[in-house]
């Protein structure tokens, strides 16, 4: 570890120092390299001070940050290429580390450290081993896994993991649809793994992590002198020869970038930045995305003729919340890893604890519950899991859930759900005289209105955790609360 900080101490681009709060207070850039399209002061980080580091990143989950896990382990945290949006709308790819500042034993803030790495130079190097201009490499413990590793009792994922199956052993191309933490690299992990391709040949990149002026570059190479310091470099899809590129966030690419990859599933053909002639690609692309492909069509993230080359080969993944016949079989295995990997004996899941997992909507789907687990198996004294055991980020979620099911059985709650469709078919039939009254228009503007109210309650005034809830970034939410007169400071006390 400590010659790894040496290294990375070399070249840093930013200093942050965070209270045990997780509040800035001091934001410094040093180094300048990276505009991105953006207006920058001279140090642009001093907007960041005196806020929340999870308010000025919301695209990282508060469970996965390397603070949350800092604070837990009390050691230092490296984190080599994460890619991240800060509020301003930024996207960034570094290298971190985060330190942990203890006193008397006990977390008192952070210094957080990072090293740029968004250039496209330096994507197209080799660091450590690792090779940046593949997004990140599969982890060691991941490059085995199988279809079979794949546990669900959901029909409808059993047909996704069947489909995946047939399709690995063609040489199409695959798109993956599912919500963030459904399973898709898993997917994709299985897919290489059926498929035979030698893992040197298999090449990630998160679409989203390179910013639009060099998206071109990075996929399809470049030609020397196409550009002031330009120098003939293979892109992604040279790379990638007679193996797999897998896309993620797919729908993050630039809509001119995205027909020319259209022209490579075509005609198998393609040109690098300022080149005169064409070449043959014979990378076999694997494609993923978080948000529905009707949906990014028609919010024009996602060309259709695009889509529809890959429609044929199409894998959804259904989100946790739809399929509750895992929310058990996911927390048994989970907490046997855990439990395996920490040492620690604990024989199970409390009767209020499980009831109150099993009604949790699960925003962050599968990876969200490990995470969940892993916390509550690292940091438990009993030998029980209780609802005490809940990360602080589940606190509001657990007191409703307890309010509104005081003294129902987990077992009751389970044959309730004939009663609850009623509910819904009454409720329907309510909804329909309502449009007939105010026309379909007011109507949705009423139910978003409502939605983002009770998102706001539930998370006490909490902007990016109703954002991350009802996954809209966090200026979306922001502008659609003053475009409804939702003011935060209202929703900082819990709902009576």
């Amino acid at each position: 570890m400590q010659f790894q900080i040496a290294d990375f101490l070399g070249e840093i681009d930013s200093v942050m120092i965070i209270d045990e709060n997780f509040i800035i207070l001091h934001a410094m850039r040093i180094n300048n390299r990276i505009k991105n399209g953006a207006a920058y002061t001279s140090n642009s980080h001093d907007r960041y001070i005196n806020q929340s580091i999870f308010d000025i990143f919301p695209s990282i989950p508060i469970g996965e940050s390397s603070y949350s896990e800092a604070r837990i382990t009390k050691k230092p945290v490296l984190r080599y290429n994460q890619q991240y949006t800060d509020c301003y709308g930024m996207v960034c790819r570094t290298n971190n580390i985060t330190i942990p500042l203890l006193r008397q034993g006990k977390v008192c803030g952070y210094v957080g450290l990072s090293k740029d790495i968004t250039k496209v130079e330096t994507i197209l190097q080799k660091e450590d081993g690792k090779n940046f201009s593949a997004g990140r490499n599969f982890h060691r413990h991941e490059t085995s896994t199988t279809f079979e590793d794949i546990i669900t009792n959901n029909k409808d994922m059993r047909k996704a993991i069947s489909l995946a199956q047939k399709l690995a052993a063609k040489d199409t191309p695959i798109l993956i649809y599912g919500e963030t933490g459904t399973g898709k690299e898993l997917f994709v992990q299985a897919i290489i793994n059926y498929s035979n391709v030698p893992r040197s040949k298999v090449i990630t990149q998160n679409c989203a992590a390179i910013p639009d002026s060099l998206i071109e570059s990075v996929l399809f190479g470049t030609t020397k002198g196409s550009f002031t310091g330009a120098e003939t470099k293979e892109g992604l899809l040279e790379l990638a020869s007679d193996g797999i590129l897998f896309l993620d966030e797919l729908n993050s690419l630039p809509y001119h970038v995205q027909g020319n990859l259209l022209r490579v599933l075509q005609e198998g053909t393609f040109r690098p930045v300022g080149a005169q002639n064409e070449k043959k690609s014979t990378a076999r692309i694997i494609a993923a995305m978080n948000i529905n492909p009707r949906e990014a069509i028609e919010k024009r993230y996602l060309r259709e003729d695009l889509f529809y080359r890959f429609s044929n080969s199409l894998v959804s993944l259904t989100p946790l919340k739809n399929r509750t016949e895992d929310i058990d079989l996911y927390l048994e295995y989970f907490l046997e890893e855990y439990r395996q990997k920490n040492q620690r004996f604990i024989s199970g899941f409390s009767d209020q604890l499980r009831m109150v997992l099993n009604e949790y909507s699960w925003p962050g789907n599968v990876r969200e519950l490990s995470h969940l687990v892993e916390f509550m198996v690292t940091n438990t004294e009993g030998q029980i899991l209780n609802v005490s055991d809940l990360p602080a980020y589940m606190t509001d979620a657990v007191e409703h859930s307890a309010e509104h099911s005081a003294g129902r059985s987990y077992e009751s709650r389970k044959m309730s759900r004939d009663g609850l469709r009623e509910t819904w078919s009454r409720r329907e039939a309510d909804n329909r005289d309502r449009i007939e009254e105010i026309g379909l228009d007011r109507y949705m503007e009423e139910m978003e209105k409502e939605i983002i109210s009770n998102a706001l309650y539930e998370y006490h005034g909490s902007i990016v955790n109703a954002g991350e809830y009802l996954r809209v970034p966090r200026q979306t939410l922001t502008y659609k609360m003053k475009k409804y007169d939702l003011d935060r400071a209202s929703f900082k006390h819990p709902k009576r």
